[in-house]
């Protein structure tokens, strides 16, 4: 079903599943990636401290703020191998102006200027 279905049947749809407080449309993410992202203070068992980071992010640069979960780019495999210390990190920003600034100005994090670049889908085709 598309949001406007789902919104033009609200009422039906919270009759069957009363605990539904919402259906909004959805909004779009500009992503970004963070390159140099130190292993040692941001990676955990359960793969990257997210909240970290985005307490990082929303506290030392401002006027810039996260909306979804941070992740890693860079795979577990690199990341426990001990050759090297930093990796990279996909953020999302709610606004095309937030990303851009992020770009522009670098991010800083973990005590140095990260340097942050455009997050670019891809997919492999065979």
């Amino acid at each position: 079903f598309d949001v406007e279905f789902l919104l033009s049947h609200f009422d039906i749809i919270k009759g069957v599943l009363p605990e539904l407080r919402e259906i909004k449309r959805a909004e779009p993410w500009y992503k970004v990636a963070i390159h140099g992202i130190p292993f040692r203070e941001f990676d955990t068992e359960e793969g990257l401290n997210s909240q970290l980071v985005i307490d990082e992010i929303s506290t030392f640069n401002k006027g810039l703020s996260i909306v979804g979960r941070p992740y890693w780019a860079t795979p577990k495999e690199k990341r426990i191998s001990g050759l090297v210390q930093t990796g990279t990190i996909i953020v999302a920003f709610p606004t095309e102006d937030q990303a851009k600034r992020a770009i522009k100005n670098r991010l800083l994090i973990a005590g140095f200027s990260a340097k942050v670049v455009k997050y670019i889908t891809t997919t492999t085709t065979y």
